[in-house]
């Protein structure tokens, strides 16, 4: 394995009705990576997800934006996600999950299926390691924390300047005029 595909948080136990704020990080074990893609089970049955985010994210380009769709073993998050001339880091950001136990228990969150490609001109694939995350759940006895509103709360940095270009193309929307334009938000992420 020449990656690996981890999940964090500050606490691993928290409390029906809180919403904690899951990293979803990988580690290029040296390796110059330009892409990378997967699932990740949400298992246990006791949480919804709240809110992804990309803010922050060393992938720029999303094919396939992160988002949750329920399953009959849980919940998955499907994504797949670049940046032109790649990257190298230990602990490389992906996207942030907010997730929102509503029952005690334990909340896993595996990845599966998870495939990096190297910034090679090839698109070599690098198998990547997955190491699973258990958030063990307590019933709540007073006020709730929500971590990901206080992010959100405390983000007060708009998103990155950028141009708005207008287009036409027969090929695309019946000929008529379009806009288009790109931008990143180095904190919480774009609303």
């Amino acid at each position: 394995y020449a990656a690996e595909l981890y999940s964090t948080t500050p606490t691993r136990q928290v409390y029906t009705g809180d919403t904690a704020l899951v990293e979803v990080r990988i580690n290029t074990e040296g390796e110059q990576l330009n892409a990378v893609e997967g699932v990740l089970h949400v298992e246990g049955g006791v949480a919804k997800i709240s809110d992804i985010s990309l803010g922050g994210s060393v992938l720029t380009i999303w094919p396939r934006m992160p988002v949750a769709q329920v399953m009959p073993q849980g919940l998955d998050i499907f994504f797949t996600g670049g940046v032109p001339g790649g990257f190298t880091q230990s602990d490389a950001l992906l996207f942030k999950i907010a997730v929102t136990p509503e029952k005690s228990g334990k909340v896993v969150i595996q990845p599966e299926q998870i495939v990096s490609y190297k910034n090679d001109g090839r698109g070599t694939k690098v198998l990547a390691s997955m190491s699973s995350l258990t958030l063990t759940v307590l019933q709540s006895e007073g006020t709730h924390t929500n971590s990901w509103e206080q992010a959100v709360s405390s983000d007060v940095m708009p998103p990155a300047p950028f141009t708005i270009t207008i287009g036409q193309s027969s090929s695309v929307y019946d000929n008529k005029r379009f806009i288009s334009f790109n931008t990143t938000d180095a904190e919480t992420g774009v609303d």
